[in-house]
């Protein structure tokens, strides 16, 4: 696609993604909503500049990133797949051409865990997912997230049980990319410090 046409997508797709998940969303879905979505947008784009992604894989990448949680406004079981959809639906409309639809398919479907990110705009889609874990604000993007689960699952769980549930799943994490690594991990490591320390604390 010609850059033009290509700034223009991915505006129509972030004015399609703001509109849909806006006006459709749980709105006990604290983490999961639109902040999570331009959240992950971002940190997307900063990997995508960094790398010097151009073209469709650049117009791929931020498209697969708007749409990717897009299937919380259904069910939260198999998101991805009901993310896809929407997404072929919104390029479908859009006139898109096929290696785009193929490549953002297959970002949205690279998310779905356990991951294993190939190439390399998997792997930035994969770390934009995760980027939350390090960030200076994790425990508000955790906080967000039990109060999401807690809802849905109908069984709330202590803090404690919460925060050594997230110790596993940080040690089980890790990020894909260079950049990631070097400018993401070492907050994720004091993160995951705190988060030892505050169970620690609770026994």
């Amino acid at each position: 696609m010609k850059m033009s046409q290509s700034f223009k997508l991915e505006t129509w797709a972030k004015r399609f993604v703001r509109s849909f998940i806006m006006n459709s969303i749980s709105s006990q879905r604290y983490f999961h909503n639109i902040e999570h979505t331009e959240f992950v947008v971002g940190k997307a784009s900063q990997l995508a500049n960094y790398y010097g992604l151009e073209g469709n894989s650049r117009t791929a990448v931020t498209v697969a990133a708007w749409f990717h949680d897009i299937g919380y406004c259904f069910s939260a079981m198999d998101h991805e797949s009901y993310s896809v959809n929407q997404a072929l639906q919104f390029l479908n409309e859009n006139q898109c051409p096929l290696e785009i639809k193929i490549m953002v398919e297959d970002l949205i479907l690279s998310t779905r865990p356990p991951v294993s990110p190939s190439s390399l705009t998997q792997k930035i889609i994969c770390d934009a997912d995760m980027a939350h874990l390090g960030s200076p604000n994790y425990f508000m993007w955790s906080g967000l997230l039990k109060r999401e689960v807690d809802h849905f699952s109908g069984n709330p769980v202590t803090l404690s049980q919460w925060n050594k549930q997230n110790i596993y799943f940080f040690q089980a994490h890790q990020y894909f990319t260079g950049y990631a690594n070097e400018n993401w991990a070492p907050q994720k490591e004091k993160n995951l410090q705190e988060l030892l320390h505050q169970v620690g604390t609770s026994c």
